[in-house]
């Protein structure tokens, strides 16, 4: 639990020194610094408490144990409620409650620059200190406070278990110098965690850089462009994979040459056309962003020519300098390719848009004459004289039934022609199925008699009276062809 601050009331006039002799050792009781708070707030955050020896501050203690002739050096922090010991040279604790530790006075504002008392046993203040009465029996002790960030977090001290004459002005000066040095090792200490933290911060923050750069090499590697990078020298610096695919030349042959070396033994013709790229290139790693020239590259292992229609971009430093440039392609040839092609496809369906265009006013063409000859050749069946003669008869059904099925093809070549442009439209309605099925089976029972084959075909009675939804005049026709076909 925490001993809570005490502030000691006094008659006026008397000396600080009258005062705390007025005092006496008060358990769970202490001298309160005005600036307690901050001062341990200050002291905090050093993150010097509850830490392990550290071997710096532990030669300190113990020179100025062997230099001052004492069994016991301290460096002392002063807490909210105990002082914990950085150092301690011929102490084998870590810390002592608060009330009891002479260094809670060395820390007090208006305090001699070394608090130092010579036999504590003759001083009202500690004469009843347990630290006096018991282990470890002070009875010297001098202490120079530590002044970090403007507040004093602790002391560096001596002791001693008997008395001991004032230091001279030489031992003074050098306690205060063995205290400076203290203070800098507390300064450095914090450097070295501040710098070991901001080392952290950049490793994650490298780390974090590399994935993102890995991720956006891996992004650049399999883009479907043709994507590369030169230096201010036009170096390679980068080549994807997709114009290694394009060029047949590897990232590990052209990184680090010269984007110059495609020139050689590329066919004269393309050397002039190369030299205005490299051009185009150095423009851009000058600072100019150069839009859409073409490159003419060739593969030394294969001999393949591809032309690139490049764009290049500067690319810039942290200073805004340029220090290359990134490009990005089109396979020109692979576009011209693709371009004949639609070309093609497009002369093709114009090609099948005025075929069917004319499947079909032929067609109409055909039927109107077609269907007055089977008018007359009907009229010509129902006549007394066709009746009376039996060949004529036959003649004139066979006339009628071929001219029939030149009328069933003409307008299949219809419904073709329709289905291509996407005009063939149905009429569903309501219809019992057996009379349909009926009629398309009797068109086609003529014909097969005169092959000499009997067509039968048998119905389920139970479809007697079925209705369907569908388009009579096109389930005819699919029955016709579906018959005509077998």
């Amino acid at each position: 639990m925490s001993a809570p601050n005490f502030c000691f009331a006094h008659a006026a006039g008397a000396s600080d020194q009258e005062r705390e002799q007025e005092r006496g050792y008060q358990p769970n009781q202490w001298p309160c610094h005005p600036d307690d708070e901050q001062r341990i707030a200050a002291l905090h955050d050093f993150h010097l408490l509850d830490t392990d020896f550290e071997e710096p501050f532990d030669r300190l203690a113990t020179l100025a144990a062997r230099h001052f002739d004492v069994p016991i050096a301290l460096v002392s922090l002063v807490d909210t409620d105990r002082q914990w010991f950085k150092a301690a040279e011929g102490l084998p604790v870590r810390q002592t409650c608060r009330d009891a530790a002479f260094c809670t006075h060395a820390i007090m504002p208006g305090a001699p620059t070394i608090f130092e008392i010579n036999d504590a046993a003759e001083d009202k203040r500690f004469c009843d200190n347990p630290l006096v009465t018991g282990d470890p029996w002070i009875r010297y002790y001098a202490g120079r406070a530590l002044v970090c960030d403007g507040q004093p977090i602790g002391t560096l001290c001596l002791i001693d278990r008997k008395p001991r004459p004032p230091l001279d002005d030489s031992q003074r000066k050098e306690l205060i110098m063995f205290a400076d040095m203290v203070v800098d090792l507390v300064y450095r200490r914090q450097l070295a965690k501040q710098y070991e933290i901001v080392q952290s911060q950049l490793y994650k923050k490298t780390d974090e850089l590399q994935a993102k750069n890995r991720e956006l090499s891996d992004l650049v590697d399999t883009a479907n462009a043709p994507i590369f990078a030169v230096d201010r020298h036009l170096v390679v610096t980068a080549w994807n994979q997709k114009v290694s695919q394009l060029t047949s030349i590897p990232a590990d042959f052209i990184k680090g040459a010269s984007i110059r070396c495609l020139a050689s033994g590329a066919p004269s013709e393309h050397v002039d056309t190369l030299e205005v790229s490299f051009r185009a290139l150095q423009r851009a790693v000058n600072g100019e962003r150069v839009e859409c020239f073409e490159m003419m590259i060739q593969s030394k292992v294969h001999g393949r020519q591809v032309l690139l229609q490049v764009s290049a971009e500067p690319q810039l430093n942290e200073d805004g300098r340029p220090i290359g440039a990134v490009c990005i392609g089109e396979d020109v040839i692979a576009r011209r390719r693709i371009e004949e092609k639609q070309r093609e496809m497009r002369e093709l369906q114009r090609s099948n848009e005025q075929k069917d265009h004319f499947l079909a006013c032929m067609s109409h063409e055909m039927r109107t004459p077609l269907n007055g000859l089977l008018g007359m050749l009907q009229l010509a069946l129902l006549s007394e004289e066709c009746a009376n003669t039996t060949e004529l008869k036959r003649q004139l059904q066979q006339a009628r039934n071929s001219g029939t099925l030149l009328l069933n093809l003409i307008n299949d070549l219809l419904d073709t022609a329709r289905l291509r442009s996407g005009q063939l439209s149905l009429e569903p309605c309501h219809f019992e199925l057996l009379p349909t099925v009926r009629e398309s089976v009797d068109v086609l029972r003529h014909r097969a008699s005169e092959k000499g084959l009997r067509f039968i075909c048998e119905m389920d009675p139970a479809l007697e009276g079925v209705r369907v939804h569908s388009d009579p005049t096109r389930l005819s026709q699919v029955l016709l062809n579906l018959l005509w076909d077998e």
